[in-house]
């Protein structure tokens, strides 16, 4: 993938990476919009812009057959948004840790694991305004004084299938 718009496996590494090695992820000061009550599933880029200004990266990714999927990345934020050129906004992922929740969650908050229930889809947290919302979860170790399993929450991503659909990037590998 290009830029800081990283597929959600990579931000789960990075994520346990940065806590692996001693590291916290820093929290940031959410965009002055509501990911559900701002950006809405079908928004075209031109509506998008007013809300949270110029993206740093705007490209149209190569990687995906037919280029089909243009990509905002907003570094400060840590927030991607892709577009389907025709049908609009269709998938928004957080990975760094806001000054706010997102629908009840944080980047980087510990919950138990009881506390984590998936749907059919394994969606595990439920949005108003986007068919599918969750968070890629994994392991944690327990809080200091606390037992049991504990799952870190990583990217926080809400998307609509009927716009983002199943494109998928195109992964090359290079044979010797």
């Amino acid at each position: 993938m290009i830029g800081s718009c990283r597929p959600a496996v990579v931000v789960a590494l990075a994520a346990l990476c940065a806590a692996g090695c001693g590291g916290e992820p820093k929290e940031v000061q959410a965009p002055p919009i509501s990911v559900e009550d701002d950006l809405k599933p079908g928004m075209k880029p031109e509506e998008v812009i007013p809300l949270l200004g110029k993206p740093d990266e705007d490209v149209i990714d190569p990687a995906y057959k037919p280029p089909v999927i243009r990509e905002f990345s907003y570094r400060k934020y840590g927030l991607c948004l892709r577009f389907h050129t025709e049908k609009g906004l269709g998938y928004v992922e957080i990975h760094k840790r806001w000054d706010k929740p997102v629908m009840g969650v944080r980047y980087d908050d510990v919950v138990p694991a009881s506390k984590i229930v998936k749907d059919e889809k394994f969606d595990n947290l439920k949005s108003r305004t986007w068919p599918r919302a969750y968070f890629i979860d994994f392991h944690a170790d327990p809080p200091s004084g606390q037992t049991g399993e504990f799952r870190k929450v990583g990217a926080i991503v809400v998307e609509d299938e009927e716009i983002y659909g199943n494109w998928t990037p195109s992964i090359r590998i290079k044979t010797r």
